[in-house]
């Protein structure tokens, strides 16, 4: 028996009046469970010849988050001789030969939806649509930075002077941005890096001295962002003596002072040579509010 004309995609029923048994393996395993409804075997038979539906796929992936206003797509199909695409909710495109890309041009930040439908030689449409999903985002904000309360150890918590080397800065960015870091416009190493949504913690070891630290980070499209807001921080861990050198006794009302580097000079009305060390008082806008109400002979 040959059956031909059969349409795609739809499931036939056959009634045989007769069927000669001696052309059937009657051995068969489904012959024994099934010889009294023999016409269900051949329904099942027919069925199964149905043609496969088309199906496209994206030959190529992007990332998820991209930079690009620019794409090309190449499509690739089983059973597919041409496809149609929209892009989030408008309208279908015209018809496209399998063997055309797919170039979008001029996307806007955001977010994108690309759904595609193959079509085979028979003209029949795939039914459910092959999505690719991913974000264009061609924009990113400096950092932003500041040093921790905790370790600005000056007479403020804002004038970015400490006496701890170890000290951790924290900022603002994009969420899982990478983050470079510079001090006096070398790159620095960090010991780690944490984030909680948009917020980040970043702990370094700094020598004495004067540093300017800024950072610029990559978010995770590629785009790198300007230089953030510059922290002047002042590392201090060392204490200076300060001495004050004063010549003659000096009477009450007849002080007089000079500053000289890390020496305060004192005169008075007698000649007399003393130096007094200070190794408690500090910073030295401190000794200047002592001196101007001391009177008299310093103890």
């Amino acid at each position: 028996m040959k059956i031909t004309g059969l349409t795609f995609d739809t499931t036939y029923f056959f009634i045989l009046r007769s069927v000669t048994y001696s052309h059937i393996n009657q051995s068969a395993p489904w012959y024994e469970n099934n010889k009294n409804n023999v016409y269900s075997k051949f329904t099942k038979e027919i069925s199964a010849t149905t043609l496969p539906l088309p199906f496209v796929t994206i030959k190529q992936m992007i990332p998820t988050y991209n930079n690009s206003t620019n794409i090309q797509f190449n499509i690739v199909g089983e059973y597919v001789i041409s496809y149609k695409y929209k892009l989030n909710q408008n309208n279908w495109s015209e018809e496209c030969l399998l063997s055309t890309p797919l170039i979008l041009n001029n996307l806007d930040d955001g977010p994108w939806i690309l759904s595609i439908k193959g079509k085979n030689k028979d003209g029949i449409w795939q039914e459910t649509p092959s999505t690719y999903e991913w974000t264009v985002d061609t924009h990113v904000s400096p950092p932003e930075l500041s040093l921790s309360s905790n370790f600005d150890t000056g007479s403020s918590t804002n004038d970015l002077i400490t006496k701890l080397k170890e000290l951790t800065l924290i900022g603002k960015s994009e969420v899982n941005s990478t983050i470079e870091f510079f001090d006096n416009n070398h790159p620095i190493l960090y010991q780690s890096i944490n984030f909680n949504d948009n917020e980040f913690t970043a702990n370094f070891i700094f020598e004495q001295g004067e540093h300017q630290i800024t950072a610029i980070q990559t978010d995770k499209a590629g785009n790198i962002s300007n230089s953030s807001n510059t922290l002047s921080i002042k590392v201090d861990t060392k204490l200076d003596n300060f001495t004050i050198n004063h010549s003659d006794t000096i009477d009450d009302n007849s002080c007089t002072w000079a500053i000289d580097n890390e020496t305060i000079h004192l005169s008075g009305t007698k000649n007399r040579m003393q130096r007094y060390p200070l190794t408690a008082i500090k910073p030295i806008k401190s000794i200047y509010l002592i001196l101007i109400k001391t009177h008299g002979k310093p103890n």
